[in-house]
């Protein structure tokens, strides 16, 4: 599997991701550490209302579903 021309595109676009994310260019998400090399990711931490865009009003989202 790991010969084959999809598993060798999926590792580089994982490493490109990694790269990206590190500098904060693809996501906001810095509590995920990504690990191209064992194609895992990790929660680091829990996101914090800061992690999410701004344009979100997460206080509305919470009422919504609290009915």
């Amino acid at each position: 599997m790991k010969e084959s021309p999809l598993y060798k595109t999926l590792i580089e676009e994982f490493k490109e991701f990694a790269k990206k994310n590190k500098a904060g260019t693809i996501t906001g998400a810095k509590w995920l550490d990504i690990n191209p090399d064992k194609l895992s990711i990790t929660v680091t931490r829990l996101p914090e209302k800061e992690d999410f865009d701004q344009t979100i009003d997460i206080q509305k989202i919470i009422e919504f579903y609290s009915k």
